[in-house]
């Protein structure tokens, strides 16, 4: 499988994981809050990731761990 295009600078970052023979494609966003008059606030960052496509999303829910109800 060949690597995507580069895309523009931005916010977004898409990491593709191979795990096993499996490509896992995923889209994940990083938010920081900066206020420099809030020590706590400033070492605050929030990662989230997705899956981005359906094959991606399989591997995630067919993976063993706690279930939700």
């Amino acid at each position: 499988m060949s690597r995507p295009p580069l895309a523009a600078a931005g916010l977004m970052v898409c990491p593709w994981f191979r795990i096993g023979g499996q490509v896992v494609r995923t889209i994940a966003m990083v938010a920081r809050f900066d206020h420099i008059a809030d020590v706590t606030l400033d070492e605050l960052r929030v990662e989230l990731m997705y899956p981005l496509d359906d094959d991606a999303e399989r591997f995630f829910r067919t993976q063993n761990g706690p279930q939700a109800s």
